[in-house]
């Protein structure tokens, strides 16, 4: 609801505008008459919208930000432990973009961020002739373990968002396991 209130000053007189709602009260001054119907006309029509504009909390967070918040928030980690996951946020933000927002990233491209990593030579272990090493499914599933792990934190701290990497783990790295154990 708004309310103009005209002040008399001298020779001059002032429009005072004042939109209250819940929670929301605005006030602004005006010379003009015109003016201050104006403003009330658009600033009433973008309290009313305002809600249109709020963006989830789980549509704002990249996968760097769930990292941290899990690193910052739980005592259990060891210093090496903190190290192997930014490590592991590592790799992954070079093959998916390190400032992506996490609800954009679809469960194909996890997969083929695993397929990529999988092929990616490593410099420690057994050598092949270029002096590196095909990275092990252990290493590639320890990679995804941490970063679920980390959605999983940010899922108990209430924000709303899927576990691909969970669901790359039992559907694609779990499965090349089982082969290669046989």
């Amino acid at each position: 609801m708004a309310t103009i209130t005209e002040n008399y000053r001298k020779d001059k007189i002032n429009y005072k505008v004042q939109i209250r709602k819940k929670g929301i009260d605005v006030t602004k001054t005006f010379s003009n008459k015109d003016d201050a119907d104006l403003y009330i006309f658009y600033k009433e029509r973008l309290i009313e919208n305002m809600e249109n504009f709020n963006v989830p909390i789980n549509e704002q967070v990249t996968l760097t930000q769930i990292v941290e918040l899990q690193i910052s928030n739980v005592d259990l980690f060891k210093k090496r432990q903190i190290n192997d996951v930014k490590r592991s946020l590592n790799r992954i933000n070079e093959i998916l973009g390190k400032d992506r927002l996490l609800s954009t990233i679809s469960l194909e491209e996890w997969v083929e961020c695993v397929k990529i990593l999988y092929s990616m030579d490593v410099y420690k272990g057994a050598k092949t002739s270029n002096g590196k090493r095909k990275m092990s499914l252990s290493t590639l599933k320890k990679i995804f373990s941490h970063i679920s792990s980390a959605i999983s934190y940010a899922k108990k701290q209430g924000i709303i968002i899927e576990n691909l990497p969970l669901k790359v783990i039992q559907s694609y790295i779990r499965p090349l396991e089982e082969k290669e154990n046989k």
